[in-house]
C-alpha cells in the first residue's frame, strides 16, 4: 500500500528514493523547494529536498526561506511527472511547472530534476 500523498512517510519513501539515486552534489548544498498546488482535497502543500555533500538527502516538510530553488506545479502536473506522462523538461516547456530562484545552482547540480523526478515515480501523486 503506497502512503499518502505528502504524508511523513510518503516524504520519507521520497528520500529513501533520492538517496538511491545518488543525488549528491558536488561542491555546495542545494536546498529545492516543491510547491504542489490545487491538491484533490483543496489548497496547496510544500517541502524542501536538502542535498548536501557527503550526506543523506532529507525531505522536510513544508517551506523554506533559505530554498536556493523553488518548483511550483499543480497536483496534476506533478502526477503526470510521477506516472511518467510528462518530463520535468516538458512541464517547464508547456508552463506548467514554475521554477523561481537560483536556476544556475539547478543547472549546476546535474541531473537534480531528473533524480527527483526518478523518485516520484512509483510513489504517486
Amino acid at each position: 500500500m503506497q502512503p499518502a500523498f505528502a504524508s511523513s512517510e510518503w516524504l520519507e519513501a521520497l528520500a529513501a528514493r533520492l538517496a538511491r539515486s545518488g543525488a549528491v552534489p558536488e561542491g555546495e548544498a542545494v536546498w529545492l523547494r516543491q510547491v504542489v498546488t490545487d491538491l484533490p482535497e483543496g489548497g496547496a502543500t510544500s517541502w524542501v529536498v536538502v542535498l548536501e555533500p557527503g550526506a543523506a538527502p532529507r525531505v522536510e516538510r513544508g517551506g523554506s526561506e533559505e530554498a536556493d530553488i523553488t518548483l511550483v506545479a499543480s497536483y496534476g502536473s506533478l502526477a503526470e511527472l510521477a506516472s511518467r506522462k510528462k518530463t520535468a523538461a516538458e512541464l517547464l516547456a508547456d508552463g506548467e511547472m514554475k521554477i523561481e530562484g537560483d536556476v544556475a545552482k539547478l543547472l549546476g547540480a546535474a541531473g537534480l530534476l531528473e533524480a527527483l523526478s526518478a523518485a516520484l515515480a512509483g510513489l504517486g501523486a
